[in-house]
C-alpha cells in the first residue's frame, strides 16, 4: 500500500509543483518529506495530498472498509518547514 501512496504523492506532487524527496509509513501514518514553492500553502498542499491518496486508495483496495468522516480519526498534521545546510549557505 506504500508504493500506491507513493505514486498518489508523486503524481499530486507535480501538479503541485513540489518534489516528493522521502516517503515512510506504518500501519496506520505515513511520513513524507517535501520540497514546495514558497508561494504554495502548506495547508494547501497538505489538503491535496491527503484527498488524493484517499481516493486513489478506495479506489484501487475495494476490499477496504469505508468510513464516513464522522467515524474517522483524522489526527493531526505535524508540519514544519525544513532548511538544509546547502539552502543555508547560498544565502
Amino acid at each position: 500500500m506504500i508504493q500506491q501512496l507513493k505514486e498518489a504523492f508523486e503524481s499530486s506532487c507535480e501538479k503541485l509543483e513540489c518534489d516528493l524527496l522521502e516517503i515512510d509509513g506504518e500501519q496506520d501514518h505515513v511520513h513524507l518529506l517535501t520540497a514546495y514553492p514558497p508561494k504554495l500553502a502548506i495547508s494547501v498542499m497538505v489538503n491535496n495530498l491527503k484527498s488524493v491518496s484517499s481516493r486513489r486508495l478506495r479506489i484501487l483496495n475495494t476490499h477496504l472498509m469505508t468510513q464516513s468522516k464522522s467515524e474517522v480519526d483524522y489526527g493531526h498534521d505535524h508540519t514544519s518547514p525544513v532548511v538544509r545546510e546547502e539552502q543555508l549557505l547560498r544565502h
